[in-house]
């Protein structure tokens, strides 16, 4: 004859084991996070995801560095180092822009298997990266003095402002149209 206590241990073990936790000895459900293997196994993938996700991340403000560099005359780190408020302005807004978009991406896919998840995060970066570079020329457009060439002054210029919001709203709007 099974004891009350001895049903309550199987019971609480068929439980815990559809959630994917487990029943100790007392038949109390233990989460698997507090079993040191699993956790270390756990650790370590998330460091394997988040080395994964930084690399793209890397890449994608790279790529959105590099394209708002051929948007603007001359070198943009030469003139960002040489002193350009204007052009650390621009550049910083669009790397803050594109970090908006890697990180709604990866929140949002969090759950889905990690190469779905990746996959988001590198269309959605470089999608991001195309937005900015169409937005910021078609700005330089209608701007009737050179925005480009403006933003690269090394004195302060309001112009620079509308450039480096215009990156930020484009920015928001990808992030807006991830889900």
């Amino acid at each position: 004859m099974v004891g009350v206590g001895g049903v309550a241990l199987v019971v609480t073990a068929l439980v815990a084991g559809g959630a994917g936790d487990r029943a100790d000895e007392r038949g109390i459900c233990v989460d698997r996070t507090t079993d040191t293997r699993l956790a270390d196994e756990d650790l370590l993938e998330s460091v394997g995801y988040a080395l994964a996700y930084a690399a793209v991340g890397i890449v994608v403000l790279g790529v959105g560095y590099a394209a708002l560099d051929l948007l603007t005359p001359g070198h943009l780190g030469k003139h960002i180092m040489a002193g350009s408020l204007n052009a650390a302005i621009v550049a910083a807004s669009g790397i803050l822009g594109l970090g908006f978009i890697v990180w709604a991406a990866i929140w949002h896919h969090a759950e889905a298997s990690f190469g779905e998840a990746l996959s988001w995060t590198i269309v959605f970066g470089l999608l991001g990266v195309v937005i900015q570079a169409v937005a910021f020329r078609l700005v330089d457009l209608v701007m009737p003095d050179d925005l480009a060439a403006t933003a690269m002054e090394k004195a302060f210029h309001p112009a620079t402002l509308v450039a480096a919001s215009t990156q930020l709203s484009v920015s928001l709007i990808v992030v807006a149209c991830i889900s």
